[in-house]
């Protein structure tokens, strides 16, 4: 008997080696992103230095650049993650940001037609990985407002990424490519592996229901709730317009006077000569690494503009 636990015992930890090694393995190799593990390291970070906060879609993560944005009073970091919505951020608040991270004087809302709509992949509970210890178990013992199974099955790289093995050995980029050297607080500089073909037409189905602009709506008094100030930008697109972009636009320049929250678009013509060039996209939505500077000098511009002259539109 004492011999089969030894048996027993041994065969129970080389399967734990073997399981504890696969994770590390997948944990570092696994095809995500390289900015989001370093967006949840700042988003726990409860002696933060940066007290202006940029939040929103890839259109912001690969749009503004934080320290082009910075001033004497305010310094940003710029936490939009790929594929979010305004669900994914108000579970993002409650759950993770509040609760650690000091308060916020200024925030950055950037509202593209895919976060307004809600129509983002990403959960924010598939994000868990990243979570530190003791926010994870909290939400799982405490919280019933969230997915327990995504949580759970998110939180170990070997289940999460399992799909993803022959990837994981092959190291594969995928169809975009990060560079990594050009990482400026949150934002990443994104390029495109193949060629886009700018002169073909470009049709984009969003719906925007009535639920979601309440989702963003309560997003939005979320956050005054916090007590900081807000601006909401509508990030520049190459050459195109969904026919929901009037709705859109008509939906938030109404929500900004009933909320006196500025409301910059950069879709506008005055903004055409800088913007619009091939050259500052990589595809139809995201901004190139010279097209990011060209969009954060503007923005800059913007707000600094309204805090000399309180503006609150375009």
């Amino acid at each position: 008997m004492k011999k089969f636990l030894l048996q027993l015992s041994l065969f129970l930890t080389i399967i734990l080696a073997i399981i504890s090694l696969l994770n590390i393995f997948h944990s570092r190799h696994n095809n995500e992103p390289p900015h989001y593990k370093l967006q949840y390291t700042e988003t726990t970070n409860s002696q933060s230095k940066y007290n202006s906060i940029i939040i929103g879609t890839s259109m912001a993560t690969h749009g503004i650049r934080p320290s082009q944005l910075d001033t004497s009073e305010r310094r940003y970091y710029n936490l939009a993650l790929n594929g979010t919505t305004p669900d994914f951020y108000l579970k993002w608040l409650n759950n993770l940001f509040n609760v650690s991270h000091p308060k916020v004087d200024y925030w950055i809302v950037s509202t593209d037609l895919f976060f307004l709509s809600g129509a983002g992949w990403r959960d924010f509970e598939q994000d868990s990985e990243f979570f530190p210890s003791k926010n994870f178990w909290e939400m799982l013992m405490n919280n019933t407002s969230l997915d327990k199974s995504l949580l759970v099955s998110n939180r170990l790289p070997l289940i999460k990424y399992r799909s993803r093995v022959l990837n994981s050995f092959e190291n594969h980029q995928g169809a975009y490519e990060f560079i990594v050297d050009e990482y400026d607080r949150g934002y990443i500089t994104l390029k495109r592996n193949d060629k886009v073909d700018f002169s073909k037409d470009v049709n984009y189905t969003i719906k925007i229901t009535e639920d979601a602009k309440s989702k963003y709506t309560e997003l939005i008094d979320s956050l005054l709730t916090l007590g900081g100030e807000i601006i909401i930008i509508i990030p520049p697109v190459f050459s195109f317009l969904p026919e929901q972009y009037i709705q859109a636009k008509i939906f938030l320049e109404v929500l900004s006077k009933e909320k006196n929250i500025p409301l910059y678009d950069f879709n506008d013509e005055i903004f055409d000569d800088k913007l619009q060039s091939t050259e500052n996209f990589v595809d139809f939505i995201h901004l190139s690494g010279k097209g990011s500077k060209i969009f954060s000098s503007l923005l800059k511009q913007r707000i600094n503009a309204r805090t000399h002259n309180n503006v609150y539109t375009k």
